[in-house]
């Protein structure tokens, strides 16, 4: 997957490609909503991890369209490819391949429209955890979770915050009443 456990070879899509100034908020109110959830720093705690991408659902779902409606926007689909290393694997229809710095860790997190897709899926637990897991704070290995494994609560602001100024994303996600 990536480099040695150091974290001295992350893979590819660990590095940054470009990076830029965040937009002004499309939704201040929705977002304002989403960050005032109340998360724990789960450190590698798959409970505490479960019980914030249950609050963060909850919350976010109130906003976004429903599971079918994201399917048919993602082409059948919720994810572009295991754990969103290979964008070009399958026929996934991206409206956007954004993605945010993780807090804990050196990494990327998925693409925020598969993070999204994630949350509306009810068969999945959300997309908060590093995908890539070389080194040491964000490893899984055999349940033995590295302290940045899980997202710390800034992660999830990071999200909405991304995720509301990305105008492609809040015009096909969010439920039209909203938009």
């Amino acid at each position: 997957m990536g480099g040695p456990l150091n974290g001295s070879a992350p893979a590819k899509v660990a590095k940054v490609l470009r990076s830029f100034e965040l937009k002004t908020v499309l939704y201040p109110e929705i977002e304002q909503q989403l960050l005032k959830v109340q998360l724990s720093d789960p450190r590698g705690d798959w409970d505490t991890n479960k019980e914030n991408d249950r609050k963060w659902k909850e919350a976010l779902n109130l906003y976004l369209i429903d599971y079918d409606t994201m399917y048919d926007i993602n082409g059948g689909r919720w994810r572009c490819s295991e754990l969103c290393l290979d964008q070009e694997y399958n026929e996934y229809q991206f409206v956007d391949t954004a993605r945010f710095a993780l807090a804990n860790c050196v990494h990327s997190s998925f693409h925020l429209q598969c993070i999204a897709s994630s949350f509306i899926d009810g068969e999945v637990l959300g997309y908060s955890f590093c995908p890539i897991r070389d080194t040491p704070q964000c490893k899984y290995d055999n349940a033995n979770r590295g302290f940045a494994y899980f997202w710390a609560p800034q992660d999830y602001s990071n999200f909405a915050k991304a995720f509301f100024r990305t105008k492609a994303l809040t015009e096909v996600f969010l439920k039209p009443e909203y938009r």
